[in-house]
């Protein structure tokens, strides 16, 4: 669920590289001074902790914590984000960080501890962690909404460990039934996952047509790993515009030939006053056709300079394209048909060029990992963003 949150900028220190040097008039609700008109005894503290998170980048508004929620100890800051999301935090400067997250509705009320923050800058980025976290809540309605069945539980949106773009979200239906969703960005794969294990075969298809049909766009074509896959491009693609996200999330870089099927795609649009989908798979037959004409000149021109090994590669690739352009244009209509017949055309050219690609240094032939590479993109501009 998106986090609910009030848009406004509270009195307070204005934060951000460099504070100001007088803290903003203040409005009813936010008071720095107690009843007696002495300043509280947590209150320099406070704000020397203040001074130190701005000057080491947080950005945003900061005033005393006031809200009486007995879960911030004495002293805490009421921290305002630039888009505007509360954090209540403790122990800036110390050992001991806390943030809290209150919300109204209590759903999305939680508290982070880190340990180790007496550098500002490591306090920064723990805040900012937790802004991530919830203005990934934000994004994901750009993909998926609450529906009639399933509601939005918890989302992550980032890299992990290993380096790879991901994202996931749980949902709950009204028998509070959870179903874990995960999209990885690099392969473009849908998992889903219920409490007794990763879903497959019928139950997988049956549990994601549900979630399409309750949260999501549905694809023109009527097939919901398309819809899905499209779905998280768009959250992705939001997410991008989020402060902070090149340090989280990789973006999709647009090759040469997705630049050209892109080009043609809407080329096809405005000649034709086709669907986007449709003129998306155009693009695709277009250029699966070209590809195959490619290597097949390449076999004749690198022959011609000598390179008869390169011309034997070129000639393994021209025959596992061969009956590719024919495929593509029988499925022209369906997207998911199409996508499988690029996936086949790889396994065939990683079957018939396996005995060179054993005679590479890193175990694949450069002939055979470009054209590889260059059908991976066609699929995947098949359910692009």
């Amino acid at each position: 669920m998106t986090t609910p949150h009030r848009n406004r900028q509270p009195a307070g220190i204005p934060v951000g590289g460099q504070f100001a040097t007088t803290a903003h008039a203040e409005p009813a609700g936010v008071h720095m001074n107690d009843q007696s008109g002495s300043i509280p005894a947590s209150a320099p503290g406070a704000w020397a902790a203040a001074f130190g998170l701005g000057q080491a980048g947080l950005q945003g508004d900061v005033t005393l914590y006031t809200g009486g929620n007995p879960d911030a100890a004495e002293g805490a800051l009421a921290y305002v984000s630039p888009r505007g999301h509360e954090l209540v935090i403790s122990g800036a400067g110390t050992d001991n960080l806390t943030i809290h997250h209150f919300d109204p509705t209590e759903e999305n009320t939680f508290t982070t501890e880190r340990t180790g923050c007496e550098d500002p800058a490591k306090a920064v980025e723990a805040i900012e962690d937790v802004l991530w976290d919830l203005e990934t809540r934000d994004v994901f309605t750009a993909g998926f909404y609450d529906g009639e069945v399933f509601e939005t539980r918890e989302v992550e949106l980032g890299r992990t460990g290993d380096g790879t773009s991901c994202a996931s979200m749980t949902v709950r239906d009204e028998g509070d039934n959870e179903l874990y969703v995960s999209h990885d960005y690099d392969t473009g794969k849908t998992t889903l996952s219920s409490e007794r294990g990763e879903l497959s075969g019928l139950a997988q298809e049956a549990a994601l047509d549900a979630l399409i049909v309750d949260m999501a766009e549905e694809s023109e074509d009527g097939n919901n790993e398309v819809a899905a896959a499209r779905a998280f491009e768009r959250i992705r693609s939001a997410a991008l515009k989020l402060p902070g996200a090149e340090k989280r999330l990789a973006p999709r870089k647009e090759s040469d030939t997705k630049a050209g099927m892109r080009d043609l795609m809407e080329h096809v649009q405005n000649r034709d006053s086709t669907t986007g989908q449709q003129a998306r798979n155009a693009a695709v037959l277009a250029t699966g056709a070209q590809l195959g004409l490619e290597y097949i000149n390449a076999v004749t021109t690198v022959n011609a300079g000598g390179d008869s090994t390169s011309a034997a590669m070129y000639a393994i690739g021209a025959a596992a394209l061969a009956p590719l352009p024919g495929r593509l244009e029988a499925d022209k209509h369906d997207t998911a048909a199409m996508r499988e017949h690029i996936r086949k055309t790889q396994e065939t050219l990683r079957k018939t060029g396996s005995l060179l690609d054993g005679f590479a240094v890193g175990g694949r032939q450069p002939v055979f990992l470009q054209l590889d590479n260059t059908l991976t993109e066609m699929d995947e501009f098949l359910v692009g963003p």
